[in-house]
């Protein structure tokens, strides 16, 4: 996994709040079910709340084999998935505008 974005107050939470994040689905721990792939709005990709224990890690899901690895089902981690507007994903993340098509 590559890209990942780390707001300057390291608050990924309140970034999703204030870049128009669409909650779709939290899983819990062992889940195993993820949203479908196919982005809800072609202005928009998915970005994943990762719980690592001692810290949250924001990805960017820039495609389907990235997506794939994030909904991997044996990751046991809690996981949100959520829809940013790829404008607000490529002004905290330049390094992934040209994955973002």
């Amino acid at each position: 996994m590559g890209f990942y974005i780390n707001p300057p107050n390291d608050d990924k939470i309140g970034w999703l709040k204030d870049n128009g994040a669409i909650l779709v689905i939290r899983p819990v721990i062992g889940e195993t079910s993820a949203p479908p792939y196919d982005p809800l709005c072609p202005d928009h990709h998915w970005t994943v709340l990762v719980d690592n224990g001692d810290f949250l890690a924001l990805g960017v899901a820039y495609n389907r084999e990235e997506f794939d690895r994030f909904a991997y089902p044996g990751d046991p981690r809690p996981r949100a998935f959520c829809m940013v507007p790829n404008a607000a994903i490529i002004a905290a993340c330049p390094e992934v505008a040209s994955l973002l098509g």
